[in-house]
């Protein structure tokens, strides 16, 4: 089902003219030397687009033609094609109209290119002064009307190349230019059709002679193709016959082609794409007339880049996007094949000229931001993300439906061992329409269908849609690959957004396959690596695939990373226009109340995907998916020796719904307890000084400030705090943990901690230093040793004074699914950094004398 790709051999550099040689023997030195000169093109060779082949006395010339006669008439008439009878009522998928359109055919190009030379050359080793001439002549005679007898009534020219010494080749010499007309008169050549070819041994005057006879070659065979361009003009075809017009329209564009009449060729495509957007066609015909438009549209895209008119090719790109792009899809073989079919026609033609795109940039097209390959090969991958969901929709359908779903009534099934990917005669013609050539066929390795008489043709077609819904598989690894591509072209013209576009797709395509890690991967590159991300509503997206990517790979912390993120105000209340996970509010409150019960410990709340009720058809789950990733959550808990738990570093979340804070009270200070008193809370207060300050009989009392921006509320059953205790003249150090806290406005220890959104809550903690010896020893530090300010370090003396620097340097929450906790001692470790981490921590540090 997916269409065949453009044959490279019709690309606009690999056409080339078609060239014989004969009378050559290659176990000859000399001849060997000649044939190479001919067929290898080094950096001295002229760059004909010529294509030389050797033509052995055994060959036979135009075979493949002669098989074509017998079922297609060579003046252009239409191909037979079975009569398809119209049995079907309005509402079936299975359509069918009499006769077929039988547009283009696929080898057609290759005649020419292939098959039938546009000159034959003979070499023949003669002497002027050969002793035998006469003899010589006859066979020369011979050799040329025994061509010309396997050549019969078709265009092919023929030439003659004598090869001979050096000496001889002067043609000033009467004798040689008498006998040149005898021979040319006796072989009914014309004389510019006698060529003479030197027995050279320098390679450099070798490789002139050849550029000299491949120019004069290069020449005569543009008569040929002259010839056949006027023969194919001068056909009568009725000008009510579209899809003759067309056949003769494309054979005129390509026979210009290879006369190298570039803006010619480009004038009949565009005639014949013309007729086809005009063209009204049937259901059963539509993806012939798709196909043949595709091939129209590829080469006037191509011969206008070539001729450096990229913005036409462009904007004939734009038009053949609005004159097929748009249809609707049709109803046959049915409609969720046909839907398939048309979502994979318009990824080939975005992936086509993003390749005809990128070949121009190579040779020298400068591309833009705006306009650039990545661009397209962008929507193709969008396009074939699309068909990968058509098809799993189709798929959970046919799952869904009857087990005694009818598969083909005929006998023996001919569609079971078919193959679908075989090429067929004519552009967009269907595999199992091709009953008159495949069951005639006497190739080999070609599966034949029974004979039109012993089929009935509505089982026929019948089969075929069962074989294509029985075998169409999503295709993955295409759509990851065109994705791929669209991100380095789109990073490569500075597409930040659009790059992001493309790696989410491929994140989701990676989820759909069962890829998970490296769906994570890229989506933890999208929501921490790349900074560049502050569309939010795309955040939101990235995390709602991030956390269904953690669900099916049973992450539990990825999980619940993501879910706190989506809790954070900028992110849960973004205006969201997903394309494959419509949110609204209602899914989002029943996520929210879900990961309340979770947090709580409840086991009858186990992580859960993050899809949409609204959009079910087009999640990348399947409902019996979905019941295998919740079954092996509840094996993965039973089978777990302790509770499944999260530990989250909140500092690493980009949104975090809780903000916190930590600083130092000291009680009974009254300094303190007027700054207490006076001063509002402010998650970015600045301290005066460096340190805090403290006698060795002050209690300290350490204030932690939560602030729950979510629209939730969030509880949590213990919480602790680290401190540690750096003693500044010997460096020892000893963390302590404090487990003993209560909250503002509640005197009871180590109750229950309640977030209330959009409201600080305080939690207090009371320190009393494990360094007493040496408090005491503070305490009888002399007056003149004493500090003269706050900001002067009391460290003045090694010897007699010491200093206790006291830090927080670790907060968590904690419930029975997990736990919270910030850690900041990576904010004041480093010596390059020792300086700004005190600024900017100042007021989570305590220095005690």
């Amino acid at each position: 089902m997916e269409p065949q790709d453009i044959d490279s051999h019709l690309l606009n550099g690999a056409l080339r003219q078609l060239i014989f040689l004969t009378g050559l023997n290659i176990t000859d030195a000399h001849h060997s030397t000649i044939f190479n000169a001919f067929v290898k093109k080094n950096g001295q060779r002229t760059a004909a687009a010529i294509t030389y082949k050797m033509l052995m006395s055994g060959d036979e010339l135009y075979e493949n033609s002669r098989k074509g006669m017998s079922n297609t008439v060579e003046s252009g008439g239409r191909a037979s094609s079975p009569p398809f009878l119209s049995e079907a009522s309005g509402n079936s998928s299975l359509s069918m109209r009499s006769g077929a359109m039988a547009m283009v055919k696929r080898r057609w190009p290759l005649k020419y290119l292939q098959e039938r030379p546009a000159l034959i050359v003979t070499f023949v080793d003669l002497d002027w002064d050969h002793p035998a001439w006469l003899e010589m002549r006859a066979e020369c005679e011979a050799k040329i009307n025994a061509m010309r007898q396997r050549i019969g009534q078709r265009e092919t020219k023929l030439a003659l190349v004598l090869i001979q010494p050096p000496k001889a080749t002067s043609m000033d010499d009467p004798i040689a230019n008498e006998k040149a007309l005898e021979l040319c008169q006796h072989c009914r050549l014309n004389s510019r059709l006698l060529f003479v070819f030197p027995r050279l041994s320098d390679d450099r005057a070798l490789i002139e002679r050849v550029n000299r006879l491949e120019k004069a070659f290069h020449n005569i065979a543009q008569e040929f193709y002259h010839a056949c361009f006027k023969r194919i003009r001068s056909r009568n075809v009725p000008n009510n016959d579209a899809h003759l017009l067309v056949r003769q329209q494309y054979k005129l564009a390509f026979i210009s082609e290879l006369r190298e009449d570039r803006h010619s060729a480009l004038r009949y495509y565009k005639q014949a794409y013309q007729i086809c957007h005009e063209f009204d066609v049937s259901d059963v015909d539509i993806y012939e007339l798709c196909s043949v438009a595709s091939l129209l549209n590829f080469k006037i895209c191509e011969l206008n880049f070539v001729l450096n008119s990229a913005v036409e090719a462009i904007n004939q790109f734009r038009r053949h996007h609005n004159f097929f792009f748009k249809r609707e899809s049709a109803f046959y073989p049915s409609r969720e094949l046909a839907a398939i079919e048309l979502t994979w026609w318009k990824a080939q033609q975005c992936r086509l000229f993003a390749e005809l795109f990128s070949r121009a940039v190579s040779n020298g097209l400068a591309a833009y931001p705006s306009q650039n390959p990545g661009r397209f090969l962008g929507e193709a991958a969008t396009h074939y993300k699309k068909a990968n969901s058509l098809i799993r929709i189709l798929k959970s359908k046919l799952a869904a439906a009857p087990q005694q779903r009818q598969k083909s009534l005929l006998a023996g099934d001919p569609l079971q061992s078919f193959d679908f990917s075989i090429t067929t005669t004519y552009y967009g013609q269907r595999p199992w329409r091709m009953t008159t050539q495949l069951s005639d066929s006497t190739a080999q390795n070609v599966t034949k269908l029974p004979l039109l008489s012993s089929v009935n043709l509505q089982l026929l077609e019948h089969g075929a849609k069962l074989f294509l819904e029985n075998n169409i598989h999503e295709n993955y690894a295409h759509s990851l690959q065109l994705l791929s591509a669209a991100v380095a072209q789109c990073k490569r013209y500075g597409c930040e957004r659009f790059a992001n576009l493309s790696l989410f797709d491929m994140a989701e395509e990676c989820v759909a396959s069962q890829q998970f890690s490296k769906a994570l991967q890229i989506l933890h590159r999208l929501c921490i690596e790349d900074t560049n991300v502050l569309f939010y509503p795309f955040l939101r997206e990235a995390l709602v695939s991030f956390a269904n990517a953690a669900f099916c790979s049973l992450s539990l912390n990825e999980w619940t990373w993501a879910l706190l993120q989506l809790l954070h105000p900028q992110l849960a209340n973004a205006s969201v226009t997903l394309r494959v996970l419509s949110v609204d509010e209602n899914d989002q409150s029943i996520w929210m109340e879900n990961l309340q019960h979770f947090l709580l410990g409840d086991r009858n709340f186990l992580p859960f995907p993050l899809t949409s009720s609204a959009n079910d058809h087009s999640s990348i789950f399947s409902l019996e998916q979905l019941n295998s990733f919740q079954s092996q959550w509840r094996q993965l808990v039973a089978q777990s020796a302790s509770p499944l738990q999260f530990q989250l570093e909140m500092p690493n979340l980009n949104y975090s719904p809780i903000k916190f804070d930590a600083r130092f009270l000291v009680i009974n200070s009254a300094a303190n307890n007027k700054r207490q008193t006076n001063e509002k809370f402010a998650f970015d207060e600045e301290m005066a000084d460096g340190f805090q300050i403290a006698t060795a009989d002050d209690s300290l009392l350490i204030e932690v400030v939560l602030c729950n921006i979510s629209n939730v509320p969030l509880r949590f059953e213990y919480c602790s705090l680290t401190l540690d205790e750096i003693l500044n003249s010997s460096g020892a150090k000893k963390s302590k943990t404090l487990s003993e806290w209560s909250t503002a406005g509640n005197s009871s220890k180590n109750s229950t901690l309640v977030l209330v959104p959009k409201r600080p809550s305080r939690v207090f903690f009371i320190y009393k230093t494990t360094f007493a010896t040496s408090l005491k020893q503070l305490m009888q530090l002399p007056a003149s040793k004493a500090p003269t300010s706050r900001c002067q370090s009391p460290l003045m003396d090694e010897q007699n004074a010491k200093e206790i620097l006291i830090t927080v340097r670790h907060f968590s929450l904690r419930t029975s699914s997990g736990s919270l906790s910030w850690d900041i001692d990576h904010r004041l470790t480093g010596n390059s950094h020792h300086q700004n981490s005190i600024e900017e921590t100042d007021k989570n540090n305590y220095a005690v004398k």
